[in-house]
């Protein structure tokens, strides 16, 4: 459609961008948009490069030629650099380009929307360059680009919705009863959609759909009318209204619907969410739990069509059509997607009041997605429904969102995650694998570390489930190879280490189930759990919250026989674990600190 705009010569070159909200950086700054242009032209161009980015081109040439000259692997170049290489490529006479560039979703620019304009004026005073943007019709951009050609979308829409408006209407037989008997008004309310819709096929798709609801409620043509005009003619307004007149017997079911879609979304973006996987995340916990800890019949296979629909039916029902499966009931389940009917739906629930109230209707309840989703994973797997990838990134993305400090209702469920994802690991000529939680662990990630699904529990600060799975065999804290179980709830976070404390309570579980202080690493010159804690405290001595919320692991220690004068070897020489202590107490001496100093001989 716009080939006859652009230059007709042959050496033009045609170049793409969108920008996109929900992307990575790349995707919605300036930045991004620079070095995709830059990386287009000079690929077409290569003779280019040395004259829009000399430096780099200068060290990738020195290194070319001399072996010996050292330069990074990969260099990012600043939002200055860049600015800077585009303008020469502007600006540059060398080669008679023409270039037609086409930005997509200029709205979605993360940033300042007036310097993204100053860039695309610079860039139109220019011989060389054709511009065409689109956007939403905001107020910065039509000051600038409002006396430009430009075509509205709703003006190239018309027509075609309402022939979607007339065809779906018009395929119900009660509608069709309408026509007949009311031959004016029935028309006119196609016309009243058309002009209400402003181009925005999404909100004609949700009236219709309204006005159908209606047609089966054996409504006139008066109450559709009524109908539409009740209706939002923007989408957020509607997504509002959509919302409040969801049926109060629902909202639980539909706030639940909502927070797995959304946990796929922050979870597992490369893993969308399938209807059965939905299907099963639906189960009510007291059923999915009797599926998880017995062996699943064939009947779970042979009903899957019939369970998938009836998923299907309602959550069309539950979420008032905001949520759709894709596909057709003849397609394959394990092929068919269950996402938000449309990106601005996500927009619309993603506000912080929105959500807030969306996942109210739950609050009372033990529901959490990334359990849900974790049960359905294992029903999954043990019925063998359909082919199960090693999904390492979702599941151990949902056991770190999942809220398990304090319970022990998961623990069967935990097991059996810990089993399955097991099973995907086979030994090699090198000996049996690493279990599959190791590139989750913090600290030790070496093979000494011996890592086991407990260990992980430790470091998550899973206590329900320590606790249990201890009580049945203390055996676990005295049989683990390689790191020490108490190693996992020592190990800090430098991201989380304002919450530290928490710890206090996992070390209280392992010492009362047979830790010892003097626990080390199952290999040679391993330091003693208590020699890590006093390089900590030695370490953050300077972080007053850090070292109170540390006397609180210390006095732990002192109470379980730590030797005080265990000798500790620091980077600027030995140090007595009392010398070190002492050194804390002289630095901050808060209220903790008198315990301590007390158990101090």
């Amino acid at each position: 459609t716009l080939d006859p705009h652009s230059f007709p010569t042959r050496r033009s070159s045609d170049l793409s961008h969108f920008f996109w909200i929900d992307g990575v950086t790349d995707q919605k700054s300036q930045s991004g948009l620079l070095r995709s242009l830059l990386y287009q032209i000079l690929s077409q161009y290569t003779q280019l490069i040395p004259l829009v980015l000399p430096s780099l081109w200068a060290s990738r040439y020195s290194q070319a030629r001399d072996a010996s000259y050292k330069t990074s692997q990969r260099e990012t170049l600043s939002l200055s650099r860049l600015k800077e290489a585009f303008r020469i490529l502007v600006d540059q006479k060398s080669i008679d380009l023409k270039i037609c560039l086409f930005v997509d979703g200029l709205d979605e620019y993360q940033g300042n929307h007036g310097e993204i304009v100053d860039l695309f004026e610079d860039v139109t005073r220019s011989a060389t360059f054709k511009v065409c943007v689109s956007s939403r019709p905001l107020l910065v951009f039509e000051e600038v680009f409002g006396k430009s050609p430009g075509i509205r979308l709703q003006d190239l829409t018309y027509k075609d919705i309402a022939t979607y408006v007339n065809d779906h209407l018009c395929s119900n037989r009660r509608y069709r009863v309408l026509v007949i008997q009311e031959p004016i008004r029935a028309p006119t309310l196609v016309h009243e959609i058309v002009e209400k819709a402003d181009g925005v096929f999404l909100w004609v798709r949700l009236v219709v759909q309204s006005l159908l609801n209606g047609l089966g409620n054996r409504d006139e043509i008066s109450d559709l009318q009524h109908r539409l005009r009740l209706l939002p003619s923007d989408l957020e307004t509607l997504y509002q209204h959509m919302l409040k007149r969801m049926d109060s017997v629902y909202l639980r079911k539909a706030s639940i619907a909502f927070q797995i879609v959304r946990e796929v979304r922050e979870v597992a973006l490369e893993e969308p969410l399938t209807i059965i996987s939905m299907a099963f995340a639906l189960y009510e916990y007291e059923t999915s739990n009797q599926m998880i800890t017995t062996s699943l019949s064939d009947n779970i296979q042979a009903d899957l069509k019939n369970t998938c629909e009836i998923t299907e039916d309602r959550l069309k029902v539950w979420c008032t059509g905001l949520i759709e499966v894709t596909g057709t009931s003849t397609s394959n389940n394990s092929e068919r997607k269950v996402q938000y009917l449309h990106r601005s739906v996500k927009d619309y629930l993603d506000q912080p009041a929105v959500w807030e109230k969306m996942i109210s209707h739950t609050n009372s309840t033990v529901f959490d997605p990334s359990i849900s989703l974790l049960r359905s994973f294992v029903i999954q797997s043990k019925a063998a429904i359909e082919p199960q990838t090693p999904a390492f990134a979702s599941v151990s993305g949902y056991l770190k969102r999942a809220k398990l400090e304090s319970t022990t209702i998961h623990t069967v469920l935990l097991d059996e995650v810990d089993n399955i994802m097991s099973s995907y690991l086979k030994p090699t000529w090198l000996g049996p694998p690493e279990h599959w939680i190791s590139p989750y662990i913090l600290g030790e990630t070496t093979f000494y570390g011996r890592h086991t699904f407990l260990a992980l529990a430790v470091q998550m600060r899973w206590y329900g489930y320590v606790e249990e799975k201890l009580g049945k065999d203390s055996n676990h804290v005295r049989k683990k190879l390689g790191r020490p179980l108490l190693d996992y709830a020592l190990t800090i976070d430098a991201e989380r280490i304002k919450q530290h404390s928490a710890d206090q309570r996992m070390i209280r579980i392992l010492f009362n189930h047979g830790a010892l202080p003097s626990d080390h690493f199952d290999r040679p010159r391993g330091p003693t759990m208590w020699e890590k804690v006093m390089h900590d405290t030695y370490k953050w001595c300077y972080d007053k919250e850090f070292i109170s919320n540390q006397y609180g692991i210390i006095k732990l220690f002192l109470l379980h026989a730590a030797d005080q004068e265990k000798v500790c070897r620091l980077w600027n020489g030995p140090m007595s674990a009392r010398a070190i202590i002492q050194r804390a107490l002289k630095e901050w001496y808060t209220p903790e600190a008198i315990e301590v100093e007390h158990l101090l001989v």
